[in-house]
């Protein structure tokens, strides 16, 4: 097995057991989507930034760090290299449907945001990280911005209002689309749409 299927795989494990909490909570009649790489990686840039107990549980939970355990060449790093090569192959290639990813960290003005981090953001998860005020009501309108634009005009007024006392924002917006129209995700039963922050 390559160390991008034992990604894949952990990536796959982490999200079933997601679904299933997520799914214990709703009706019959509602449909769940999930993004597992989406959220797998906007918590791989958050260990990309945590440091001791913090990034300690990140992996633990996420199961990263049943992967460095693998092999005694693998550390944290490994992961993030990891990463790196499944988002580019899969948002980089063309296998005959639209798939566009954007990623984003917004942080509240006051904490620090090292040079590295911001760069290694970029190089390992293609993520903009940037500060932003959320005591500022106009914040939610920034950040819609920001959603707007990465979406291409398809996800408008995204954000419509933040917690003033919110300190890490994470968005990750994923775009599937079909060429041929051969998937019809939506028929069964409506989606329940949620913003997951």
């Amino acid at each position: 097995m390559s160390r991008i299927q034992r990604l894949a795989m952990v990536n796959a494990n982490f999200a079933f057991d997601l679904y299933r909490s997520v799914c214990s909570s709703l009706r019959n009649d509602e449909n769940v989507l999930l993004s597992p790489l989406g959220i797998s990686s906007m918590m791989g840039l958050v260990a990309l930034g945590a440091r001791g107990e913090t990034h300690r549980q990140i992996f633990e939970v996420m199961g990263f760090q049943d992967l460095v355990n693998a092999n005694s060449n693998y550390n944290s790093t490994t992961v993030h290299y990891l990463f790196r090569r499944l988002i580019r192959r899969l948002f980089h290639h063309d296998f005959g449907f639209v798939l566009k990813t954007a990623s984003g960290a917004f942080v509240q003005q006051g904490w620090s945001i090292t040079p590295a981090f911001k760069a290694n953001a970029v190089h390992y998860y293609v993520a903009d990280v940037r500060t932003e005020d959320f005591t500022d009501p106009d914040t939610s309108k920034h950040i819609s911005r920001w959603v707007n634009r990465v979406s291409k005009g398809r996800l408008q007024d995204a954000i419509q209002q933040l917690d003033s006392q919110t300190i890490l924002l994470l968005l990750n917006c994923v775009y599937f689309k079909d060429r041929n129209n051969n998937l019809h995700l939506w028929h069964s039963h409506p989606v329940i749409k949620h913003l997951f922050l």
